[in-house]
């Protein structure tokens, strides 16, 4: 029995939904291919390029100009490309910047990646052609969590209040996170990195209050 293999890869045949987008097929280990299928969910207007799929988190990671980002070519990431609802997410400021950032790759553990990018700092010869050719970049991957401190108070008297129900809403996956009635002043909510999230308190003989919290940057190191 011959085994199956999966390959992603860019391409502007007919069909695409854009310039260039990216499509799936699958063959076996006599090189015979299945008809390609169009990534919908990861494709925009413009060009989808350098898909690299990374098998041990089922994650789909590209890169795209068509896509409200840093600028250029910004890397994005897909969680299970199968999944017609799942969201593209971009990879944010730590690594994207507004020159071009391509041809993602992460190790098999998860815990280094390497990338190309045209970015200042890259290795030019003539200073008008700064970020005319590109670079290898290598990053390491590290678990980042939030530690948001809610403290909970009278906004008219600053009396401390208790039995107040907090519920955290993961604004980008539209996910409630958090949801209980907090017995005391305060609490610690343990939250993930570069997500915007909706917080709504609310008590019996109080008015709810909604917060966003869209703007909370974590401090590294």
């Amino acid at each position: 029995i011959d085994s199956v293999n999966t390959l992603f890869y860019s391409s502007n045949r007919p069909g695409s939904l854009g310039k260039r987008d990216i499509w799936k097929t699958t063959f076996n280990d006599r090189m015979v291919f299945t008809n390609p299928v169009n990534i919908k969910i990861a494709n925009s207007e413009g060009d989808d390029i350098t898909p690299f799929f990374h098998e041990g988190s089922n994650m789909l990671y590209f890169s795209t100009n068509g896509r409200y980002g840093y600028g250029g070519y910004d890397l994005f990431r897909l969680e299970d490309p199968s999944d017609r609802e799942a969201i593209v997410e971009n990879m944010g400021d730590k690594i994207n910047t507004p020159n071009d950032d391509i041809n993602f790759f992460m190790t098999d553990n998860g815990s280094e990646l390497y990338f190309s990018s045209n970015r200042e700092g890259s290795l030019f010869l003539e200073e008008q052609y700064e970020t005319c050719c590109f670079d290898i970049y290598k990053g390491e991957v590290t678990e980042c969590k939030l530690d948001l401190l809610a403290l909970i108070y009278n906004a008219v008297d600053k009396s401390e209040l208790e039995g107040v129900h907090i519920q955290v809403v993961d604004v980008t996956y539209n996910e409630v996170v958090f949801d209980d009635t907090i017995e005391k002043a305060s609490t610690n909510i343990e939250l993930e990195c570069d997500r915007e999230y909706k917080v709504t308190t609310s008590k019996d003989g109080f008015d709810d209050l909604t917060i966003n919290l869209s703007d909370i940057k974590p401090v590294y190191g």
